[in-house]
């Protein structure tokens, strides 16, 4: 529709001619002489979703993390970020933050157990690269690298390793 128009097609401008914006409307494009015609819907689609997100409500969505030796780790949201930014923590999250950053899950330290032994290697704020060696992601991932049952040739400790290089 961009294309054929020559310029962006801002929502703002379709909204009035939907009635339900589950339906697809049909759009005609005047461009050089030229129409075109297209049918387009204001349907909200899963893979328009980032995949850092904000957080959504607890009310209405529990809270999806884990707490182990004193670290609990959840799925980066941007609501994280900015909380993190608040408190001063760790600016470098911004890089977070930038388009071709947000399609890629990931997850982050949201607590750690103060005097705890964990709180002297990995800190609140800290992105979450691997469990057990295993490239994570997704809390699911996390759960599948967690099990020292796939570890045991390598003495069954748990190893958590951090973005920055933090083991």
């Amino acid at each position: 529709l961009e294309e054929a128009a020559g310029e962006r097609v801002s929502t703002a401008h379709l909204l009035p001619m939907v009635d339900d914006l589950t339906e697809p409307i049909e759009v005609e494009v005047c461009k050089a002489d030229q129409r075109r015609s297209f049918r387009v819907t204001m349907a909200w689609r899963p893979e328009y979703e980032y995949a850092i997100a904000p957080l959504r409500q607890t009310i209405f969505h529990p809270l999806d993390r884990e707490t182990f030796a004193g670290v609990t780790i959840q799925q980066m949201s941007l609501s994280h970020i900015v909380k993190v930014f608040e408190l001063g923590w760790d600016l470098n999250l911004c890089k977070y933050l930038k388009p071709d950053s947000l399609t890629r899950a990931r997850l982050m330290i949201t607590w750690v157990t103060e005097d705890s032994y964990a709180s002297r290697l990995v800190s609140t704020g800290m992105v979450v690269s691997k469990i057990n060696g295993v490239q994570v992601d997704t809390m699911a991932e996390y759960r599948d690298a967690f099990w020292p049952r796939r570890h045991l040739d390598k003495g069954g400790l748990w190893t958590l390793e951090t973005e920055d290089g933090h083991t």
